[in-house]
């Protein structure tokens, strides 16, 4: 959405299947540093649930003692993904989103340098995510 789109045409190009169809494309294909941000945001955000998942399997394990909700080599795995999902795939992205968001702003860049290079480094994160779990 530029800064001359009015509201009724954001709500058309929203309801309209075929101008929707057009719209999550440009989200996805974006060069645009703040659109970049936005998705590394998400991103982070399906991760941290997921990481948050891993918690709650974690915690319902030591929850009594001796339970065999899960194996321990299975428990020992799970602390580890959680760890690197935690890391990794939310803290990360999420400062990689915010310095992607406010730097271009900051020094009144209108863009990054390689934007191309950038939407790169925001793909590598979902596909590094699903190829890790």
């Amino acid at each position: 959405m530029n800064g001359t789109t009015t509201i009724a045409e954001f709500r058309e190009a929203v309801l309209d299947p075929a101008k929707r169809r057009h719209y999550q494309l440009a989200w996805l294909s974006t060069v645009d540093h703040k659109r970049i941000a936005v998705l590394y945001m998400l991103t982070a955000l399906v991760f941290f649930v997921i990481g948050g998942t891993e918690a709650l399997f974690i915690r319902l394990q030591l929850i009594v003692p001796n339970n065999h909700f899960l194996q321990p080599d299975t428990f020992n795995q799970l602390f580890t993904m959680h760890g690197t999902t935690m890391i990794f795939l939310v803290v990360m992205p999420v400062v990689f989103g915010l310095a992607n968001y406010v730097l271009p702003l900051q020094i009144g860049a209108r863009d990054m340098a390689f934007p191309r290079l950038n939407a790169f480094g925001f793909w590598c994160v979902p596909f590094g995510g699903i190829l890790l779990h």
